[in-house]
């Protein structure tokens, strides 16, 4: 299925983007920007509005639990999956429990475009 959406890409690691663009752009149309800060996320909430968050896990100043907050903070329902490479299992079911729709290993990047799309489509049911 090819479709069109917007991410919010939050990584640290230019290549790490641009492999998760890579799985994307493969079945999808995707209007993109990538960041690596919560400032640069809240000016991005403030422009658009944005179909996905894509999370790295791991970075050194930025986590998915502050990106949840500041979806709360804007009030929207945008579904955020996040992307790891370490993540064990009880930190993944946590994230869960905090508000994270889904996560990936990056091992299985497969999924990415699966989950995308039926996060996109849950969110668009609760709206």
């Amino acid at each position: 299925m090819n479709t069109t959406f917007r991410a919010i890409i939050i990584d640290d690691s230019k290549v790490d983007a641009e492999l998760i663009l890579y799985e994307i752009s493969k079945t999808n149309n995707v209007e993109y920007v990538i960041i690596d800060n919560e400032n640069d996320l809240k000016q991005s909430l403030s422009e658009k509005y944005w179909d996905v968050v894509l999370c790295d896990f791991t970075m050194p100043n930025f986590s998915p639990y502050i990106v949840l907050n500041i979806l709360r903070e804007y009030d929207l329902d945008i579904p955020l999956i996040v992307i790891s490479g370490t993540i064990g299992e009880e930190k993944a079911i946590n994230l869960l429990k905090a508000g994270c729709t889904d996560f990936i290993m990056k091992s299985n990047m497969t999924r990415l475009t699966g989950v995308i799309d039926r996060e996109i489509k849950d969110a668009g049911i609760r709206k």
